[in-house]
């Protein structure tokens, strides 16, 4: 076995040791050989699944109760196209025993309407979409 020079540190086997360029740095950085191509495709940008940059919003119909499993459409209180606030009311929902406004989670323009007025909606199920890509317009 080969004695470890001074200034290198010792090398484990899957593991790159580096110092750094400057003599008074004496703290070394580990870096495991594994994870270099990783960065490397990073840094490039290749080989990576792409992040969604979609800002369309899904917004679904919220829960309104243990025993309650559905509601009725009864208005839309903003059309598609219509810019919202966070917190506007986009939709009432009614059930035999309580009425549900659903509100924006977000900021942007309302692009969608997934139910008609008078359309029984089941909780979870999706209720309209929400561009959060133009919630500058929201006033």
């Amino acid at each position: 076995a080969a004695a470890a020079r001074p200034g290198i540190a010792a090398r484990a086997p899957g593991l790159l040791v580096s110092r750094g360029p400057w003599a008074s740095q004496t703290r070394s950085v580990v870096v495991a050989a594994s994870l270099l191509p990783q960065r490397a495709a990073r840094r490039a940008n290749v080989g990576l699944p792409k992040r969604s940059l979609s800002t369309i919003q899904e917004v679904p119909v919220p829960s309104m109760g243990d025993s309650i499993t559905e509601g009725t459409v009864v208005e839309w209180s903003a059309e598609v196209g219509a810019a919202v606030a966070m917190d506007d009311v986009v939709v009432i929902i009614e059930t035999d025993k309580v009425t549900v406004e659903v509100r924006a989670p977000a900021a942007g323009e309302l692009t969608e309407q997934l139910a008609e007025i008078d359309a029984v909606v089941e909780v979870g199920q999706a209720l309209f979409k929400l561009d959060t890509s133009k919630a500058g317009a929201a006033p």
